[in-house]
């Protein structure tokens, strides 16, 4: 139970690492391959190997229930982070947010990422294997994360609705970091379902 924990504060510090690439990135907006870009998509690969820990966290405290489609919908969800984690080391190397064979790791990680974390997030709340508001969170950051595709318009340039969509992103990502780290040491069995 001390990885899951270990796993929610990394889950933590992920979501303000998200809040402080928010931020530059709606503030500064530095041109692609400078040196604040660098430093920008750094921030932003580490961020997203942090949410692929965290994910990984969430899926060994297994609050959807112990049944292989359960488990195999949250195990996508951190597969899916590490995806999204190569296609930014893919960036960095290729010094452009268009080219090089590892950007193709976006598409997959954003398509698996989507609808597992929908998956997932149903399957906990049916579960219940949360309690509380722990239940919904998984949730409400899938929602979110399929809005914020559409709030992006298939854009790269961000607008106000794509900025604020993503900043309640990262809010709802420290709520499931926090969700994660206060878990309780086995998750609530108030149903019956095997998934």
């Amino acid at each position: 139970m001390e990885r899951i924990r270990i796993t929610g504060t990394v889950g933590l510090v992920t979501g303000l690492l998200w809040l402080v690439n928010w931020a530059f990135e709606a503030f500064v907006d530095p041109p692609v391959g400078g040196g604040q870009w660098y430093a920008g998509q750094v921030v932003a690969t580490v961020a997203l190997f942090g949410t692929a820990v965290l994910l990984f966290g969430l899926a060994a405290l297994r609050p959807a229930g112990d049944g292989r489609v359960a488990r195999t919908f949250l195990a996508l969800n951190w597969v899916a982070w590490l995806s999204l984690t190569l296609g930014g080391i893919g960036m960095l190397i290729h010094g452009d947010e268009s080219e090089g064979p590892m950007t193709l790791f976006f598409p997959i990680g954003g398509i698996l990422g989507t609808v597992s974390l929908l998956v997932s997030g149903i399957l906990v709340a049916v579960r219940r294997g949360l309690p509380g508001w722990r239940r919904w969170v998984l949730l409400a950051f899938a929602v979110m994360y399929l809005l914020l595709g559409f709030l992006n318009g298939g854009s790269d340039e961000p607008t106000a609705a794509s900025q604020g969509g993503e900043l309640v992103q990262y809010v709802l990502l420290l709520a499931l970091a926090a969700a994660v780290r206060t878990a309780p040491a086995s998750p609530v069995t108030a149903s019956p379902v095997r998934v």
